[in-house]
């Protein structure tokens, strides 16, 4: 219940409704906060991170004194939790504890552009702590980027820069008006030494910012190369998780290691037993592509007998963005079925690209797998999460 209320909090940041996201998320933590606390470090981490989830969503609106005020309180409430749990924790893929709660209130001072205070927050960070960080999300990257990170954290790719530029201005000692006179001691030429703002930047860079992206691919002709389509979005920014139908795991078969290593998860095909845990992290976009002619009309129906159209089916019902790219040829394309999945996809709020925006449909027999426009898919993953969505 409490991870679906995050979900829901961030969605609504997707559909840009911040206030409302701040209203659901804490009325959320407020009524689950006994049961939560009751699920010990889990339950904990999930109560923290909707506070946080409140925080940022207020500091995405123009910065008012209201706002800065209730967006500080969301962070400290998030600290009292993290105080509850005492630790660092990865719960759930949060993060969640004393040192995540810092990055946070590091994020929403630059987002109001309080740059002195963030680099007084940043103080608090501890460097273990900030470097634990970096080594577990280096530990999730996938394939070779893991070897990057490991090597090197500021290797982490990003979609966009959230803080460079306010950090910046915040080094050059400009304050916005009404935030009263500069710390004592700290003056625009003093800055003083701040390696722990350095490492716990790398941090909101290596680890806090990269979204799961859950790339789902049937049995249509680009799925041969569906290995393209990871790299493509890996070099996008994405933690790639890969989903396959039955028909296109048997591809795949002699050679499924591969994108093991590839996408550094396991790769799934089929619906979990009741009694086996989620293999995933949990995903903050899903692009279904290449999309069967298949798998569209069953969606469309309402036909989830693969977990490759059970999952989103389920998902874009719950907050999280869907982007779907079909590949199939004109003579499919013109069975009646196909225009009304289509429209109820996309009634349901799933981006449905075809077209100039998207694929468009070749003559029978004459279609290139090779040359499938995953530039186009990515680019609709990222509108749909609105280019720069920390993951929280």
């Amino acid at each position: 219940m409490g991870a679906a209320a995050r979900r829901v909090a961030k969605s609504l940041v997707y559909q840009q409704r911040p206030a409302a996201a701040v209203e659901f998320a804490t009325t959320a933590a407020r009524r689950l906060t006994d049961g939560l606390t009751d699920r010990g470090a889990l339950g904990l981490s999930t109560l923290g991170m909707l506070y946080l989830s409140a925080a940022l969503a207020e500091s995405s609106q123009e910065r008012t004194p209201g706002r800065v005020a209730a967006a500080g309180g969301y962070v400290a409430e998030a600290g009292d939790v993290a105080a509850r749990q005492g630790a660092d924790l990865d719960e759930d893929y949060t993060q969640f504890g004393p040192t995540n709660v810092t990055l946070h209130r590091m994020d929403v001072l630059l987002r109001f552009e309080d740059g002195w205070s963030a680099l007084e927050a940043a103080e608090d960070a501890r460097p273990e702590a900030l470097a634990g960080m970096t080594r577990e999300a280096a530990g999730r990257a996938p394939g070779r980027r893991r070897a990057r990170l490991a090597a090197d954290p500021t290797q982490g790719r990003r979609r966009s820069s959230p803080a460079p530029d306010r950090r910046a201005g915040a080094r050059g000692g400009a304050r916005t008006p009404g935030d009263g006179e500069p710390r004592q001691g700290r003056g625009p030429r003093d800055p003083g030494p701040r390696t722990g703002l350095a490492q716990a930047c790398r941090a909101l860079w290596t680890a806090g910012m990269t979204q799961v992206l859950y790339l789902i691919a049937c049995a249509a002709g680009p799925t041969q190369h569906i290995d393209d389509g990871v790299r493509a979005a890996q070099d996008d920014g994405w933690d790639v998780c890969l989903i396959l139908t039955p028909s296109a795991a048997t591809w795949w078969e002699p050679r499924m290691e591969e994108l093991v290593e590839l996408t550094g998860h396991p790769v799934r095909s089929r619906y979990k037993q009741p009694w086996e845990k989620d293999a995933l992290p949990k995903a903050d976009a899903m692009l279904v592509a290449p999309m069967s002619c298949t798998t569209l009309n069953k969606w469309g129906a309402g036909i989830s007998d693969t977990v490759a159209v059970g999952i989103p089916s389920e998902a874009v019902h719950m907050g999280v963005p869907v982007i779907a790219m079909p590949y199939f040829n004109q003579a499919q394309g013109a069975q009646p079925a196909v225009t009304r999945s289509i429209a109820a996809l996309r009634e349901q709020g799933i981006l449905f690209l075809d077209g100039p925006d998207g694929y468009q449909s070749h003559p029978p027999k004459r279609g290139n797998p090779q040359a499938f426009p995953w530039g186009k898919a990515l680019a609709g993953a990222r509108r749909q999460t609105g280019d720069r969505c920390p993951r929280t």
